[in-house]
């Protein structure tokens, strides 16, 4: 059976009037069909008390007309309604009261009344900065990025945890820079424990030869090589790779053992003398005594 109120929903009429007797076309359908508002919260997931607030054209009871009109399609199409047509025949009833109302409120003519002009500038005066929220909350986001982005650039280009140390000031060589951080040279363990009024024993000037002790300066002068320098004893003072251009210094009263991957790339300064070019493709290994050493 077919109701007044549903053919003219399927006829695409549209009656002005509590919202287009949606409410109650709804009911009738629903009864029709057998179901009771339990059985359609249950199958359609709306909210009882908002299925008894539309049949009762209660609309105010429901949280907006946007949540309105998704609940009447919604229920219309579960009983097999054109649930988009009920929503036009909704709004349409709903434009047309609105309209009635406010065609209704009484409008008083009064004469003699003084305008006086207000100006007000578009802005958020609280804030100082011509601006709403939203852009004020942009502007302070790309700010921070600036900044962070500047601090990053600073640390890396001016120095950090990972940053190499600065080459040594020309005139000073490698083991004068480095100091006591160099196996053999700089200040001893043995220098800090003499007793005081102990005279502690000058470091003789560069290139002098000092009885009972070997000096070594190598230098990486043609590309890079691999070395090895040992003392007696086994002791490791250096491994690795020593790229072009740069040098290391030892200093001990101990043999030192050098082991040298590339021997020509290297220039050797042993006790302040230079040794000749090591003329060899294949790996050496050399032995440098203490002066005065057998």
């Amino acid at each position: 059976m077919t109701t007044e109120n549903e053919k003219s929903v399927q006829g695409g009429k549209e009656t002005a009037g509590s919202a287009g007797n949606v409410g109650a076309i709804l009911r009738e359908k629903r009864e029709e069909k057998g179901l009771t508002l339990d059985d359609v919260s249950l199958r359609t997931n709306v909210p009882k008390h908002y299925l008894e607030a539309l049949e009762n054209e209660e609309f105010d009871k429901i949280s907006g007309d946007v949540f309105v009109r998704g609940i009447i399609q919604r229920y219309g199409s579960f009983l097999g309604m054109d649930g988009f047509k009920l929503v036009a025949r909704y709004r349409a009833a709903r434009e047309g009261e609105d309209s009635v109302q406010r065609h209704a409120v009484p409008v008083r003519e009064s004469k003699h009344v003084s305008v006086r002009p207000s100006f007000k500038v578009d802005r958020d005066t609280g804030a100082g900065l011509g601006m709403n929220n939203g852009h004020r909350a942009i502007w302070i986001i790309a700010a921070g990025i600036v900044f962070v982005l500047a601090a990053l650039a600073a640390y890396h280009f001016l120095g950090g945890p990972f940053k190499e140390a600065a080459p040594a000031a020309p005139g000073k060589s490698l083991t004068q820079t480095l100091g006591s951080f160099l196996p053999g040279s700089g200040t001893r363990s043995g220098d800090q424990d003499k007793p005081a009024g102990q005279p502690v024993q000058e470091k003789a000037a560069a290139g002098t030869v000092i009885p009972g002790r070997v000096k070594l300066d190598i230098r990486a002068a043609r590309g890079e090589c691999w070395l090895r320098v040992s003392e007696a004893g086994g002791k490791t003072l250096f491994e690795g790779i020593l790229r072009e251009g740069e040098s290391r210094a030892f200093e001990g009263a101990r043999a030192l053992t050098v082991r040298m991957g590339r021997p020509p790339a290297l220039d050797i300064v042993y006790n302040g003398a230079a040794q000749a070019k090591i003329d060899s493709e294949a790996p050496v290994e050399r032995i440098y005594k203490p002066a005065g050493a057998q």
